[in-house]
């Protein structure tokens, strides 16, 4: 039997008349509320949605909606997106937003929905729906565009010539570009994304990822590399494909001249951190709150360009779409960071904080280097191969990471900021530990005075840039020396 409905705060408790004036102008607003518990059984819903009330969740019900209602179950996050759902017998966009419930002993049991149809006058549609419904139909003209500029190229007979062909090729791709793009963003906000939710192996989906965007790399003159991962997660793998596409492509467009791309994935429990990092010059503080909406143009590194701001909101959207969730961490003039958290395939959210750490007999290497980019790789790669880390830009950060645990091996470059030395730092770390802690340099100064520095403090030594599987080797090595 379903549970009745509570009235608005200040009414007066059992007043049906006013029960049923407020589900009336829940009807006549469009909207509606509802709340579930854990296992997705509708205990209470009012209004465009009083007819789920008593239950359960609808196995039919679109493959967006389920996910971010699994992923609020999960980790506690508010999600907002846009789906169709049958309301009065009727297919209806519907925006929702979603939120946990908490027990009193803070754990997390269920949720609370917030919706309302997404309609504007009865003869028109919102532009939402409307570009979406000329998704295929839009696109078309361009196809045919690229064809026929194919075709003139062949004929082309001067250099004049195909100077302009390639000018007009260039706006016709940007043309495309920009009419893609908001064509991708209606559709993932008119609800009508086809999402079809799997297991999505991480490794061949990055290593295309890498394929395609090299070239573009090179055009622009920015180093992009990538730590491999063996991680399965849930998602859909198109849809994923084009939401990391779009962040490194700003990545890339952003880091300049001489810059840095980093794509790689982080374990955080039952999660996948799935990031894109670059050193370009950072976003504000002000502006990251705006960042992932429509039309928010930030300044390409270097060119002096704004693009159309559409990339992020598509991220945004999709994420949303997927039950993932993205965000952003950046420092003006230290570059930027984008993260699509999604679950890990086949991992129950945990049912506690604890059991998200890896086992304690885990080794556990410390990192200290200042590179942003470099720690990244470094961190991500330690975790693939099994290891727990604690990693830091400065001595003080690692300490800080650290939090009183003893590392079981320390990486660390030679020079180091506020002019201290690794193998100084290491010498420090071992003298308050009361043990010699294996330690490994890894540093670009290849003269003999490293050497001899790494040697004194029986340290293990690695030049820069170190092939992934002789740093491996080297680490394991070192380990299996302190047993």
């Amino acid at each position: 039997m379903s549970q009745k409905p509570s009235p608005p705060a200040g009414l007066p408790p059992g007043d049906k008349a006013v029960l049923t004036a407020f589900n009336q102008a829940h009807q006549e607003a469009g909207s509606g509320d509802f709340i579930q518990d854990a296992r997705l059984y509708y205990t209470q819903a009012r209004g465009i949605f009083a007819a789920w009330a008593g239950q359960p969740e609808d196995s039919q019900a679109p493959v967006a909606l389920l996910s971010a209602k699994q992923a609020v179950l999960a980790d506690a996050q508010p999600r907002r997106l846009t789906v169709p759902l049958t309301i009065q017998g009727h297919s209806r966009p519907v925006t929702l937003s979603l939120a946990a419930t908490r027990a009193s002993d803070g754990t997390v049991n269920g949720l609370v929905g917030v919706g309302h149809l997404q309609e504007g006058d009865k003869d028109r549609l919102p532009a939402s729906q409307l570009f979406a419904k000329a998704n295929h139909d839009l696109r078309q003209p361009f196809q045919a565009m690229r064809l026929f500029l194919h075709l003139l190229e062949s004929k082309a007979s001067n250099p004049g010539q195909e100077e302009l062909i390639q000018r007009l090729g260039d706006a016709v791709g940007s043309a495309a570009h920009q009419v893609g793009s908001l064509l991708d963003l209606s559709v993932l906000q008119a609800g009508t994304a086809k999402i079809s939710a799997g297991a999505v192996a991480l490794a061949p989906l990055l290593n295309r990822l890498m394929e395609e965007c090299q070239e573009q790399a090179v055009s622009l003159e920015v180093r992009l590399r990538h730590v491999p991962s063996r991680l399965t997660i849930v998602s859909d793998g198109m849809m994923l494909e084009r939401l990391l596409r779009q962040l490194l492509d700003n990545a890339l467009r952003h880091a300049g001249r001489g810059g840095k791309v980093l794509l790689g994935v982080r374990r955080q429990g039952h999660q996948a951190a799935l990031e894109v990092w670059d050193n370009g010059p950072g976003i504000a503080r002000d502006d990251q709150v705006h960042i992932f909406q429509p039309f928010v143009q930030l300044e390409e590194a270097g060119t002096g360009r704004r693009g159309l701001g559409l990339g992020l909101a598509i991220v945004q959207q999709g994420a949303q779409a997927l039950g993932h969730r993205v965000t952003v961490q950046s420092q003006t003039g230290k570059g930027s960071r984008f993260t699509l958290l999604a679950n890990r395939h086949g991992m129950a959210p945990p049912v506690s904080t604890a059991t998200m750490e890896p086992a304690p007999t885990t080794p556990l290497v410390a990192v200290l280097e200042d590179d942003r980019l470099q720690l990244a790789a470094l961190e991500m790669l330690l975790q693939e191969w099994g290891y727990r880390t604690a990693v830091g830009g400065s001595p003080t950060a690692l300490d800080e990471e650290l939090a009183g645990r003893k590392p079981d091996l320390i990486i660390t470059d030679l020079h180091l900021p506020g002019g201290q030395s690794g193998p100084d730092l290491v010498q420090a770390l071992r003298a308050s530990y009361g043990r010699a802690v294996p330690a490994l340099l890894l540093t670009g100064d290849g003269t003999a005075e490293a050497r001899r520095r790494a040697e004194a403090a029986g340290m293990a030594l690695m030049g820069k840039p170190a092939m992934p599987l002789r740093l491996r080797r080297a680490v394991e090595l070192a380990l299996a020396g302190d047993q």
